[in-house]
């Protein structure tokens, strides 16, 4: 009975139920993105083993500003073996796709040689990146997606050539479909970082 009364006052008044409906609308909304944050951050345990091990370091300037790292903070970093087992950069940015008819832009990630090792992250096919591969080595590592988007899953993918900026890359290997790294998800990795 009471449906059927609220759908007869829609129907006369529809202007007039429009806010509640927005109301609740944006009241569902909030309640579906709270929940999803909830899920990754907090229920969702990060795909890494001993997570609780692992921190984020970064500088600070005067006015309080984070500002990443720079590469004589990390050399710094890694000198303190009595407080951290090991110390590995990350930087994300964007790199362009090049040699076919049209670039294409990426979400890619500058590291340290050692950054998958220490977070102790195998290649889902091929493998990662070595001690050897030093700033420069134009050697890649793709994420899951990309690969099965650019290259449809084909192994043929390991050995293979992708033009980035313009430069030829060689790939290295693949990461497992669950990688993540601070909510990123970038398309190629390559080393950058490296301390001379």
């Amino acid at each position: 009975m009471r449906l059927r009364t609220t759908t007869r006052g829609i129907v006369r008044a529809p202007f007039a139920y429009l806010p509640k409906a927005l109301v609740l609308g944006f009241g569902v909304g909030c309640a579906t993105l709270e929940f999803g944050l909830v899920e990754a951050f907090v229920l969702r345990p990060l795909p890494f083993q001993e997570p609780n091990e692992l921190v984020t370091i970064e500088e600070v300037d005067s006015l309080g500003q984070k500002r990443g790292g720079s590469l004589l903070a990390l050399e710094h970093w890694r000198a303190q073996k009595e407080i951290f087992s090991g110390v590995a950069g990350y930087r994300p940015h964007d790199l362009n796709l090049t040699g076919s008819d049209r670039p294409m832009a990426l979400f890619a990630a500058s590291v340290t040689a050692d950054f998958f090792s220490l977070l102790q992250q195998r290649a889902h096919l091929g493998r990662v990146f070595t001690k050897d591969e030093t700033e420069g080595t134009s050697v890649v590592v793709l994420s899951y997606n990309f690969w099965m988007n650019r290259f449809g899953g084909s192994d043929q993918a390991i050995g293979a050539h992708i033009a980035l900026a313009g430069r030829a890359h060689r790939i290295a290997g693949i990461l497992p479909k669950e990688f993540r790294f601070l909510n990123h998800l970038p398309d190629v990795s390559s080393v950058r970082l490296e301390v001379p």
